[in-house]
């Protein structure tokens, strides 16, 4: 048992920084072990979780202007639909700010449920991976860190709201109360 017993790990620490880079390099190409630097190692991990990172932003961009034309659809369908009830509104005297309004309130109700949502969905799901990597005994993750950098989250979906309802907001102000309740 002693015979077959071999050393398959050291730590070696370096007495200045010539060596740690000279010392893996001599291990690496005069020996058959492998020499590993942990910050090398590290940053190299790094940097290609970067290049994940980087993917995953991208695709949140596509997900962010693939929710801002369905909701510029949604809220020009609402107005489509609720015409006569607009030009009601508008016989009985509610004024065109106050019906825009409402169009611009239901805008941001829908897009800050969905943001708000999205991100309690997006803390859960990173939770229940931590949990899974910590089982693992792998990266220490969790979703229950609530980042002050998230309300630039929200800020943005209020901002995308806002641009989503402007033109159906705009088409409500060329609205014609007369034309739509003679058809009627």
């Amino acid at each position: 048992m002693e015979q077959e017993r071999e050393i398959t790990i050291a730590l070696i620490e370096y007495s200045s920084p010539l060596a740690a880079v000279t010392f893996p390099r001599l291990i690496n190409t005069t020996t058959e072990m492998q020499a590993a630097a942990p910050a090398i190692e590290i940053t190299r991990l790094f940097r290609m979780l970067g290049v994940g990172t980087d993917v995953l932003r991208g695709f949140a961009a596509v997900l962010l202007l693939i929710a801002t034309v369905s909701l510029l659809i949604a809220l020009w369908n609402a107005l489509r639909e609720r015409q006569a009830d607009w030009a009601m509104l508008r016989l009985l005297g509610a004024s065109p700010q106050r019906i825009a309004g409402v169009l611009v309130w239901q805008a941001l109700l829908l897009t800050l449920m969905g943001a708000v949502l999205g991100l309690a969905i997006g803390h859960l799901l990173t939770g229940l991976v931590g949990h899974m990597l910590a089982t693992d005994r792998s990266l220490p993750i969790t979703g229950w860190i609530w980042l002050p950098e998230q309300a630039w989250v929200l800020a943005g979906a209020i901002v995308l709201a806002l641009a989503a309802a402007l033109l159906p907001v705009l088409a409500l102000y060329k609205l014609q109360v007369l034309s739509i309740l003679q058809v009627r």
